[in-house]
């Protein structure tokens, strides 16, 4: 029943030293926690798009020509059944190709061949036009020479009807051998027009 009053003194840092130690620890486990949750994350990350990573860099192999790659199909998701159609895709694109390859090389065979016939064609009717000029310069000889030979029939039938010493037997014979020679003579012009044709 006094005035007095009972005053006690504690400093503010002992009081908050529990709240500072609760806050160092929250941070601590906050940061452990949240480097946890980085850590988990990423391995996720890595998981899910490692498989789409090796899918992008096979596709732009197969787009710079190279269709030896191959794509491992481990998963039974989304991207497995991708991966698998992908592959796929590559082993039809390595059929094609094969397939491409060998008419080709049959192509060029096929050219070779061909190019080879040509000549020997070539080489033939250069041989028949040599021939044709040979054969024609042949009866234009015999063609000659049956003129020659008419002439000198002629000669002799004028001289034989002059003659009158074999009388007419002989002037027939000249006569029919002068028909002959004649109808050779025309026989061969026959034959050199039709060469000439």
């Amino acid at each position: 029943n006094t005035d007095w009053a009972l005053v006690s003194y504690v400093p503010k840092k002992i009081i908050l030293q529990s709240v500072y130690s609760l806050g160092r620890y929250t941070i601590i486990i906050a940061l452990a926690a949240l480097i946890l949750i980085i850590i988990m994350v990423s391995g996720c990350v890595n998981h899910l798009i490692k498989p789409l990573r090796n899918i992008s860099d096979q596709i732009i192999k197969m787009s710079e020509g190279d269709f030896t790659v191959s794509i491992e199909a481990n998963n039974n998701d989304e991207i497995g059944i991708m991966s698998e159609s992908l592959n796929k895709f590559i082993e039809s694109m390595r059929t094609m190709i094969n397939e491409i390859q060998t008419v080709s090389k049959e192509q060029k065979n096929q050219s070779v061949e061909g190019e080879e016939i040509s000549k020997s064609l070539f080489e033939a009717s250069n041989l028949q036009t040599e021939s044709m000029k040979n054969l024609n310069y042949v009866v234009g000889e015999f063609a000659g020479s049956t003129n020659e030979i008419a002439n000198t029939a002629t000669d002799l039938v004028n001289i034989v009807s002059n003659a009158n010493e074999s009388g007419e037997n002989l002037k027939k014979k000249m006569q029919e051998t002068v028909s002959m020679s004649q109808g050779g003579k025309n026989d061969m012009a026959y034959v050199s027009k039709a060469i000439d044709s």
